[in-house]
């Protein structure tokens, strides 16, 4: 796409876009506080934030005519699915719990 290789017809929509959690917050690299020193005993302290969350954001921010409006919940913020990782299938009440609060 910066290279201009890719035709893009204009598209007059406002769009927006959901951040998987597998290519969101589930690339991110954690820690355990076993010693409780950062927080609480057992506690995830997450040490950086590698997700992929601008690549989707600018490949739609490249089609001619879009108004992309941000979601009130992402990137490492957003709300799960409840339907990826197989938990739609595995675990049908969560998926659907999880829905609902989306």
């Amino acid at each position: 796409m910066k290279k201009g290789e890719l035709k893009l017809n204009n598209i007059s929509a406002t769009v927006t876009y959901h951040d998987p959690c597998h290519m969101g917050r589930h690339m991110n690299h954690y820690e355990v506080d076993m010693e409780g020193k950062k927080q609480w005993k057992g506690s995830f302290i997450q040490i950086d934030k590698p997700g992929l969350y601008e690549t989707p954001r600018n490949v739609l921010k490249a089609i001619p005519g879009i108004k992309f409006k941000e979601m009130y919940r992402n990137r490492d913020n957003s709300f799960c699915c409840g339907a990826g990782g197989g938990i739609k299938s595995s675990f049908p009440d969560v998926a659907l719990e999880t829905a609902k609060t989306r």
